[in-house]
């Protein structure tokens, strides 16, 4: 895998990704969850292209019907091992796939602001964001 190129120059060689690997055992199917008539996973998804970077989904592998969905809405897809089954897993994955630095949502983030995702990609310095419950 390599890093996708989207059309905006100061933001080439980033990739947008979104985690949409997770159990979601208190909302099966969470990331094709219906929110405003679009899937739950394409809203991030819609931040990180108004962002100007290319997005890339996630998931487990064995998620036809995911794939289905993020494909045919034309992101690129990385399919991860069914286990582990861990955020941190799907970044290094990421990371691993596409060789470049990369902005990371959740599928369940749809109000991320698509100046955060663009702030965030042009970061001179890796910037890491966690939010502890």
């Amino acid at each position: 895998g390599r890093c996708p190129r989207s059309a905006a120059e100061p933001l080439e060689g980033v990739a947008g990704v979104v985690l949409a690997g997770g159990r979601a055992t208190r909302l099966p199917g969470k990331p094709l969850v219906q929110l405003g008539g679009i899937p739950l996973v394409l809203h991030p998804v819609a931040a990180i292209r108004a962002a100007g970077l290319a997005p890339v989904v996630v998931g487990k592998a064995a998620d036809a019907e995911l794939r289905a969905v993020v494909e045919g809405a034309g992101c690129a897809w990385l399919g991860e091992p069914d286990e582990p089954v861990h955020p941190l897993f799907g970044i290094a994955f990421a990371l691993d796939e596409l060789k470049c630095p990369i902005v990371v949502c959740a599928a369940d983030m749809p109000f991320v602001p698509h100046k955060l995702v663009q702030a965030l990609a042009n970061a001179v310095e890796p910037v890491v964001v966690c939010e502890v419950d």
